[in-house]
C-alpha cells in the first residue's frame, strides 16, 4: 500500500507492517486478538512512532481511502480520524 501512494513520502518516515494475511471473513476470534496485541503496542509508542490503522479495510480501499485523505490534510491524527469514520 506505501508504494502505491507516493504522496505519503509528503508527511514524513513512513513503513508499514503485515501482521497477517486472512480474508476478512475468514479472521478468528484468535486473529483478533493477535491483532489487538499489535496495536496496543504500537499504540503505547504513538508518540515516538506516528501510525494509522486500517483496521479491517482491504488493501485496496485502504489506499484509496489513504489518497483522498492526503489530499485534504497530512496530519496522521486527522488521517487516523478519516479511516476511523469512513
Amino acid at each position: 500500500m506505501i508504494s502505491a501512494v507516493p504522496e505519503l513520502s509528503d508527511i514524513e518516515k513512513v513503513s508499514g507492517e503485515q501482521v497477517m494475511q486472512v480474508a476478512s471473513e475468514n479472521i478468528t476470534p484468535a486473529d483478533w486478538l493477535i491483532l489487538s496485541k499489535k496495536v496496543n503496542g504500537l499504540l503505547a509508542q504513538d508518540d515516538e512512532y506516528d501510525f494509522v490503522v486500517a483496521g479491517n479495510l482491504n488493501p485496496q480501499k485502504s489506499r484509496i481511502l489513504l489518497m483522498l485523505a492526503c489530499t485534504k490534510t497530512r496530519d496522521t491524527k486527522e488521517i487516523q480520524r478519516i479511516f476511523m469514520e469512513y
